[in-house]
């Protein structure tokens, strides 16, 4: 481990467009003292040309190439290999502030907390929307028992908790095998166990998993209160939007794993809440489903006429969550602007 060292997993997968301001904005950081790691898991455009450049560019910048595995593989491709004291996660179509690092960093050499989380902008580029997410304000410190007090008690207050795994900032202690530096002790699950008993990969992101997996090993989290990440969602072309299977797709995995962790890190210091924790995670996974279908429809349609009646027709007869389709509906009937309009009504009022 070196110390003050920042170590930033950024996993590669097809994003020869955003890669480089992403890498830029963490290069930028006011707080230098950084290892930039890229992991091409597999990808079959050009980021692995762009990762090279950005190596011979910045000697902070180290490059791991590996089969593609997934996302939660690439992260632990990264995990393995990083060195810092301190680590961190960037997506590679995502950008950060410059002051993020710096703040983080600060933050837990004040309070000695093991985990830092800061608040996070939720970004529609193409639409000019956005929501800025911020941990509740005038709190430095707590002790992760009373944070997951506090979340039951008004989890939309602490949503920062689970809002992903990238507006965190972590201890490698909690993370690396002090005995062997190179083996990691707090992985991010790649597999999960199918109904036929087959092991499969998971389709998609399991880092709020992996958060609470550390979470549950911390003693203390710290709290910057400024929103430093920035989640950028971007809608595709019409000749990208060739079907509408990705209403269809099933995330049901990925929240059960993500449940499953969820539950487990507040069980373990509050066993006696089990019907409060119920409770919020019922809540969780409703406003993921409804979050989850959202975003499919803004990166699908960024022309409510790219939804034609008979896809519309056609999309009311799949088995698919009903929230989806009631949101399919309103975006076929509103104005783009008054639907983005109700939808951050609905958030802020969940929050």
């Amino acid at each position: 481990m070196v110390e003050g060292l920042v170590s930033v997993i950024v996993p590669v997968y097809n994003v020869e467009k955003y890669l480089e301001s992403c890498v830029e904005s963490i290069l930028d950081q006011s707080y230098t003292n950084l290892e930039v790691i890229l992991v091409n898991d597999g990808s079959p455009d050009k980021s692995p040309l762009i990762c090279e450049k950005l190596k011979n560019t910045d000697s902070r910048v180290i490059v791991i190439n590996k089969e593609n595995g997934g996302l939660p593989s690439a992260r632990n491709a990264g995990l393995d290999a990083a060195k810092g004291e301190y680590i961190g996660f960037v997506d590679s179509d995502d950008t950060i502030d410059n002051e993020m690092y710096n703040k983080m960093v600060s933050k837990l050499s004040e309070t000695g907390a093991d985990i830092c989380m800061c608040g996070y902008n939720y970004i529609v580029v193409d639409d000019g929307y956005s929501l800025s997410v911020k941990p509740p304000p005038k709190i430095d410190m707590m002790t992760s028992t009373d944070m997951w007090m506090a979340f039951i008690d008004n989890f939309s207050n602490y949503s920062v908790i689970t809002a992903g795994l990238c507006c965190k900032l972590i201890r490698s202690k909690l993370i690396k095998d002090d005995n062997n530096k190179n083996m990691t002790q707090i992985r991010q699950q790649e597999n999960y166990i199918g109904d036929d008993g087959s092991l499969l990969r998971i389709p998609g992101d399991t880092g709020v998993a992996f958060a609470c997996d550390c979470i549950a090993a911390s003693t203390k989290v710290a709290f910057v209160e400024n929103a430093y990440y920035n989640y950028m969602i971007r809608t595709v072309t019409s000749k990208q939007n060739a079907s509408m299977s990705v209403f269809a797709s099933d995330n049901s995995a990925i929240m059960e794993v993500l449940l499953e962790h969820l539950k487990n890190s507040m069980m373990s210091v509050l066993p006696n809440r089990i019907d409060d924790i119920s409770r919020v995670c019922r809540n969780i996974k409703i406003m993921s489903l409804v979050s989850h279908s959202h975003n499919s429809i803004i990166r699908n349609l960024p022309n409510p006429k790219l939804l034609r009646l008979g896809d519309l027709v056609s999309l009311l007869f799949k088995k698919i969550a009903f929230a989806v389709k009631m949101q399919a509906i309103a975006i076929y009937f509103l104005p783009r602007k008054f639907y983005i309009s109700i939808f951050k009504i609905y958030v802020k009022a969940m929050r």
